[in-house]
């Protein structure tokens, strides 16, 4: 009954999994370097709003020193996570392609009945009259255009240097639509314009932030196998969780408290450790 229970905010973050985005109909990566990620969100969101774009999602994850496990010592680095959800709906082609044809060989064919010879007067005029309406059905049913919907994902990912007030991030950008040529086309030059906006405004890099961290931090044990064990252990304190809300053992109120404090941790460690493969 509860594990279902999730959140519109909650459904949208799970569209940013990296195998998800990749998959997309239009797909853009690229390593930049940037004095303020903050300025570098807002310029993303100012360039989908000029084109037409009504962002849905717009959050940054914030990390307390308690929430790097270890991995992020000395206060040197800094995560950072964005997560930018826009869409935008457009006007292409008729939203009845078949019946506005219908309509108009009625028209037609219509038109063409008065010319026999055998019609008197009246049926000519009430045939041409027919003929009329029935063009100018088809016209109006051929002018009611499909909405379709343009969605687009912006996600950041990065650390930011603290001595060096920079940071290295990586931005995904991914794009879906339904695939008819003219809103692929659409969707696809709005999202070409942003990537190319980003990469001359800002400073490519090839550095991978995995390796950055791993050379600056040192850890005694591998890194990626500690967040991996955190992640399992989280995952069976839901499962906990569950079990003592079913057994009536907490209340609801209770367990909605703990879980969001569990799965916003879960969050966390799951960002250090994609940071640590990038």
């Amino acid at each position: 009954m509860f594990l279902s229970r999730k959140t519109s905010v909650e459904r949208i973050e799970n569209e940013f999994e990296g195998k998800k985005l990749k998959n997309s109909t239009v797909y853009y990566d690229t390593n930049l370097r940037v004095e303020d990620p903050e300025i570098l969100r807002k310029d993303i969101v100012q360039s989908l709003n000029a084109s037409s774009y009504r962002v849905i999602l717009n959050e940054t994850q914030r990390f307390k020193d308690s929430d790097l496990e270890g991995i992020f010592v000395g206060g040197r680095l800094k995560p950072i996570k964005s997560l930018i959800k826009s869409i935008k709906k457009v006007s292409v082609g008729t939203r009845f392609p078949i019946l506005w044809k219908i309509l108009a060989l009625i028209g037609l064919l219509l038109l063409i009945f008065p010319f026999f010879p055998q019609s008197g007067q009246y049926v000519k005029r009430t045939f041409l009259t027919l003929s009329a309406v029935s063009f100018a059905m088809s016209l109006m049913v051929y002018m009611i255009k499909k909405r379709i919907t343009l969605e687009v994902w912006v996600k950041i990912v990065g650390i930011y240097n603290i001595k060096e007030e920079s940071a290295d991030v990586k931005v995904v950008i991914a794009g879906e639509t339904k695939k008819e040529p003219s809103t692929t086309k659409i969707l696809t030059n709005d999202l070409s314009e942003l990537y190319n906006e980003l990469t001359s405004r800002y400073t490519k890099t090839s550095t991978k932030i995995g390796r950055k961290i791993k050379i600056e931090v040192k850890p005694s044990e591998d890194p990626a196998e500690k967040l991996l064990k955190q992640i399992s252990n989280i995952d069976k304190e839901l499962i906990k969780l569950e079990r003592q809300l079913a057994s009536g053992k907490i209340t609801e109120q209770t367990y909605n408290q703990i879980k969001k404090d569990l799965e916003s941790r879960r969050d966390k460690i799951k960002t250090i450790y994609e940071l640590l493969n990038i």
